[in-house]
């Protein structure tokens, strides 16, 4: 969705009201429902202000388990816009503002690096790969690195 702000750079105390809903986001990590967004855009003394509310449901596989995952995701966040080049907020060279360029960015920025079914989800057996919070196995999951196997030594003595 394309915003026009060239009536609203021009007009201090004017406010474009936002109510809308986008298209559904698909990363690699994941994919969301339709995106709700609520909000305004307001000419405050010349610089415009932009307030919006976005809301959704996020699905994607947990990390340990693969099983899939879904959950909330909802965030109110304020920027502003300017029609220079600045690090620090929006920077337009046109009027027209692309809403859902902006969303999806701000929401694969927020989604988390890494979500669980569970805190407690226990994976897939690295052996025959079972989901653990399912069933057990019965593999030898024992098998320790050459490497490692003085370390264990080790262990196996404080523990006696």
């Amino acid at each position: 969705m394309n915003i026009n702000l060239s009536l609203l750079k021009s007009s201090a105390g004017d406010t474009i009201n936002v109510n809308t809903v986008i298209e559904s986001f698909q990363a690699d990590f994941g994919k969301t429902d339709e995106i709700s967004v609520n909000g305004n855009l307001t000419n405050n003394a010349g610089r415009i202000e932009l307030n919006l509310m976005v809301s959704t449901v996020f699905h994607t596989e947990c990390a340990r388990c693969l099983e899939q995952v879904s959950f909330e995701v909802s965030y109110e966040f304020e920027d502003r816009i300017v029609f220079e080049e600045s690090d620090e907020y929006i920077s337009l060279e046109s009027d027209e503002f692309n809403l859902d360029e902006y969303v999806y960015e701000e929401l694969s920025l927020r989604l988390p690096f890494r979500v669980l079914c569970d805190d407690d989800c226990k994976g897939l057996c690295p052996t025959c790969g079972i989901n653990l919070n399912n069933s057990s196995c019965q593999c030898d999951n024992d098998n320790i690195d050459p490497r490692l196997a003085v370390l264990k030594q080790l262990l196996d003595k404080k523990e006696d």
